[in-house]
C-alpha cells in the first residue's frame, strides 16, 4: 500500500472531524505561554523523543505524533504548527530510508537536534527545538529550521528566529548558538 499523502489523509478526515479538527488535532500538544523554568532535556532525551517521532509519522500517526510536541499560546498560527507537521510526515512517509538524528546540542533553556531525512537526491534536514515541559520533553513546532545552506534556508532561519526572539530571547540566543555548533560539526564532518 502507498504511503498517503497528508493531503489525502487531511480529506479524510474532514468528513470525519466536522467543525474544529485543527483544535481537535492539536489538543495532544502541550501549550506553554513561557518556557518552563526547568532543567533542559539532555540530548539524548532530545534525541529520543525526534527518533519517536519519526516512528509515529512513519506509521501516519499524527495525532500520536503532535501529542509529543509543544506549543506557544501567543502563537495563534495553528495553521503553520500543522504545516510543519505535514511537511515533516510527507518527507518521512515518502523517505528512501530511516531519519537519522545526527547530532544534539544543549543550550541554557532548549537542545536542538539535527536530523537528515533521505528522499531521492536531495535529502531534507529538520532540526527541532526540544524543551522541557511539566510532562517531559516536548519538540517545539512553532520554530522552523533547517540545517540546509542555502541562502534561501538562511533567510527562513532568521526569521524564524527574530520570531521567537521577540517573545523569548533566551530560547532565540539558544537556537542561534545552537545552529552554529549544529553547522561548525557539519562543517568539520565534510574538511
Amino acid at each position: 500500500m502507498a504511503a498517503r499523502t497528508f493531503g489525502e489523509w487531511l480529506d479524510e478526515q474532514e468528513d470525519h472531524w466536522p467543525g474544529a479538527w485543527r483544535d481537535k488535532l492539536l489538543a495532544g500538544t502541550y501549550h506553554i505561554d513561557k518556557l518552563p523554568e526547568l532543567p533542559v532535556p539532555t540530548t539524548e532525551q532530545a534525541a529520543d523523543l525526534v527518533a519517536a517521532w519519526f516512528r509515529d509519522l512513519h506509521e501516519g500517526d499524527l495525532q500520536t505524533a503532535l501529542g509529543r510536541c509543544a506549543r506557544f499560546l501567543e502563537n495563534d498560527g495553528k495553521d503553520e504548527v500543522l504545516r510543519r507537521a505535514a511537511v515533516d510526515l510527507d518527507d518521512v512517509r515518502r523517505s528512501d530510508g530511516e531519519p537519522v538524528v545526527s547530532r544534539a546540542e544543549a543550550g541554557r533553556v532548549l537542545t536542538l537536534v539535527q536530523t537528515m531525512i533521505p528522499r531521492d537526491e536531495s535529502p531534507t534536514r529538520p532540526v527541532y527545538a526540544v524543551i522541557a515541559t511539566p510532562v517531559g520533553p516536548r519538540i517545539l513546532l512553532d520554530v522552523d529550521l533547517f540545517g540546509d545552506d542555502s541562502r534561501t534556508r538562511q533567510f527562513l532561519n532568521r526569521a524564524a528566529i527574530d520570531r521567537l526572539r521577540l517573545k523569548h530571547p533566551d530560547a532565540a540566543a539558544d537556537v542561534e548558538e545552537g545552529m552554529r555548533k549544529l553547522a561548525e560539526a557539519k562543517n568539520g564532518a565534510t574538511d
